[in-house]
């Protein structure tokens, strides 16, 4: 069987022509590649103008294999030769090796490049490729292809070391440029070739020539002598870069990267449709040992699943039911010592016999799929802001509550169903499965689901009984304190189903669905408490607040809706928005610039109201003036401020302290203006007084002059 190998791209942030000088110090010999014994030049070529030069040699090579197997072959050293083919025109060398050693037993062949980057041409790219067929070796045949594999490998990573090596050497001798070749017929005399390339050099590179030629040849290296920062290497067209490979996919051996490589172009050549990202077909090489053919089979699988079943879309497109909504105990939570993002799900607390009667069993796996689509997305944000590959993520499961009513054949049917799916197109997600308070009935339930799981996956599982978690080895060891939540005795409150959510620190998501109680005392810029009986925003809150909440207090302020059909509303700090509707009780301490407790019992607005208040509350009182409408149609109406608009218009009790210049009591039962009203009293006879006293301030109503 045939051996091949793909190396990645990888660049060097130096000059062609530099990268030329540092690769033919490799000859005759290399200290750094120990089995690298001695080299002669077999043929040479050199064209008249300078531009192709061939050179072939023969290598002498010292194989690090056993001494039984070297004295079996009747040799100590193995030959190869090497062609180098160096085109200074186009700016590339292409180097191809094969063994003239067993040459009719085994075939090795090598492939190497390098050239110009595509995006910068002062970077160096280099790529590499061989295969090995091994058809006889006097029986010694898989040790051979171990061997030949190890020490190539291990040459593999040696290579840019090598080169480095090199350069460093060539900077020390003060040697950081090398000028580019150009034709005869155009070229100068020699050294007013040199001067003149040397001065090219320093312009392009945005210094001044003369002092740029002096540093040139005296030591600094000319690669970034502007101070601009350098950009970042990328791969050029579609190749994968090792840079990119390191920082995206973690580090993997040569013979990995090889198979990544491999898979992806072989994808970009016969796949029809979406190609998928580097990190997902790297689970499937990991989850199938690297092994390409096997690894090919059950992506290609999972790719036509995911287009018949529009997986892809699901985020966008598919939204969970009510009932999951507001009775599925799961949710995303932070994230564990790793970074990995943090699933938490309260199996024990779920109702899992009525969710799959209520909604069956394909739309829980339409839910699950969402939830592993959405652990994708945040393994990728992760990876982001941690600066190091994060491809997979912990889940959390707290069985507490677990008993035979979740053995529920169907629902048992439909979880092994869930589990079949997920392992055969979600492979190497789950980084790690943390089982809190397992019940005595626990086992039986492993017993059930355990045949379905993979064994890499089953050795992700850590199982802990009763209170276990809190000991040495539990969950400290995998998530901080201040991210476990409360139920676990940690410091973090999550309301998932729960009936008390707190969140010192602010959140931005969505927190407290049907939790009867939820606190934000860090502020919240997202639905807070939708379902919730209480809800309370330390810090002020700009968006959905308490809807439809029993009680809801924002402290410091809320610039949008607040206790929509909630039955107590209270904003200390001010409110710009819809406050109250149609809420029992509604108060604004610091004023409130808007529609506040239209339909509300009781509204108090502390700090005075610019806009409507009160509109059919029973009860409406205005401290610090109003300069709108007022009470409409509220039974009772107190502005002990002042108020110099209409007040009370259908309300039964008005009461002006500070007095007012508009109209007031519109239909009042009760009017009172401590301090007086400047507006000219209506004429007319005194009727329809309910209340039987004197008049203060002499202002006509639909009820006569009061």
């Amino acid at each position: 069987m045939v051996q091949k190998y793909q190396s990645p791209v990888r660049v060097y942030k130096h000059p062609f022509e530099l990268i030329m000088a540092a690769y033919e110090r490799r000859f005759p010999t290399c200290p750094l590649i120990p089995m690298f014994v001695d080299s002669d030049t077999v043929n040479e070529f050199r064209s008249e103008d300078g531009a192709i030069h061939v050179i072939e040699r023969r290598c002498k090579l010292d194989i690090d294999a056993p001494r039984l197997l070297k004295k079996i072959a009747g040799v100590d050293y193995v030959y190869f030769v090497q062609k180098n083919s160096l085109n200074s025109r186009e700016r590339t060398l292409h180097i191809e090796a094969h063994n003239e050693t067993f040459s009719n037993r085994v075939i090795i062949n090598e492939h190497c490049c390098y050239s110009v980057h595509p995006e910068n041409e002062d970077w160096t790219c280099f790529e590499q490729s061989a295969s090995l067929d091994i058809k006889s070796f006097f029986g010694f045949e898989s040790t051979v292809e171990k061997i030949a594999m190890k020490q190539y490998t291990s040459n593999i990573k040696k290579g840019k070391e090598i080169i480095e090596y090199y350069l460093r050497q060539l900077e020390e001798e003060g040697i950081t440029f090398v000028p580019r070749w150009t034709p005869p017929a155009l070229a100068p005399s020699s050294d007013a070739a040199a001067s003149s390339c040397k001065k090219q050099a320093a312009s392009s590179a945005g210094v001044d020539a003369e002092p740029a030629l002096k540093d040139g040849l005296s030591g600094e290296p000319l690669s970034n002598p502007s101070g601009a920062p350098e950009p970042v290497a990328g791969p050029p067209d579609d190749k994968l870069d090792a840079d990119y490979i390191k920082r995206y996919l973690g580090d993997l051996t040569p013979l990995q990267e090889s198979c990544l490589i491999r898979l992806r172009q072989w994808l970009q050549e016969t796949h029809k449709g979406k190609i998928p990202k580097d990190e997902h077909i790297l689970r499937f090489l990991r989850a199938r040992d690297f092994n390409i053919d096997k690894a090919r089979e059950v992506l290609c699988q999972s790719l036509t699943w995911r287009k018949q079943h529009q997986v892809d879309y699901i985020l966008d497109s598919w939204h969970a039911p009510q009932v999951l909504q507001d009775y599925y105990a799961g949710g995303w939570h932070h994230h564990d010592k790793d970074g990995r993002p943090l699933y938490v799900l309260r199996l024990g607390q779920m109702d899992t016999k009525g969710l799959v009667r209520a909604l069956g069993e394909e739309a829980l796996l339409r839910y699950v799929l969402s939830v592993n689509e959405e652990g994708l997305r945040r393994c990728e944000d992760n990876t982001k802001v941690f600066g190091r590959p994060i491809s997979s993520w912990t889940c959390l499961v707290d069985l507490e509550g677990l008993n035979m009513r979740h053995l529920w054949r169907p629902g048992v049917k439909a979880l092994l169903r869930i589990i079949e799916v997920v392992e055969a197109n979600y492979p190497e997600t789950l980084g790690r499965l943390l089982i809190l308070r397992a019940p005595r009935v626990f086992p039986v339930l492993w017993t059930l689901v355990s045949p379905f799981i993979d064994d890499n996956t089953r050795r992700k599982f850590l199982i802990y009984a009763g209170n276990d978690y809190q000991g040495p080895g539990g969950l400290l060891d995998y998530i901080d304190k201040e991210i476990i939540p409360d139920f676990l005795s940690g410091e973090c409150m999550v309301g998932v189903g729960a009936w008390w959510v707190s969140v010192p620190g602010g959140c931005r998501c969505m927190v407290g669905v049907g939790a009867w109680w939820v606190s934000l005392p860090g502020g919240c810029p997202c639905t807070v408490g939708v379902g919730a009986r209480w809800v309370s925003v330390h810090g002020g809150c700009p968006c959905t607040v308490g809807v439809p909440a029993g009680w809801v207090s924002v402290h410091g302020g809320c610039p949008c809706t607040v206790g929509v059909g909630a039955r107590r509303v209270s904003v200390p700090g001010g409110c710009r928005c819809l406050v109250g509707v149609p809420a029992r009780w509604v108060s604004v301490h610091g004023g409130c610039r808007c529609m506040v407790g239209v339909g509300a019992w009781w509204v108090s607005v502390h700090g005075g109201c610019p806009c409507t208040v009160g509109v059919g509350a029973r009860w409406v009182s205005v401290h610090g003036g109003c300069r709108c409408m007022v009470g409409v149609p509220a039974w009772w109406v107190s502005l002990p401020g002042g108020c110099p608009c209409t007040v009370g218009v259908g309300a039964r009790w008005v009461s002006l302290h500070g007095g007012c210049p508009c109209t007031v009591g519109v239909g009042a039962w009760w009017v009172s203006l401590h301090g007086g009203c400047p507006r000219e009293p209506a004429p007319g006879p005194s009727k329809g007084w309910r209340a039987g006293r004197p008049a203060q301030a002499g202002l006509r109503t639909p009820f006569g002059l009061v």
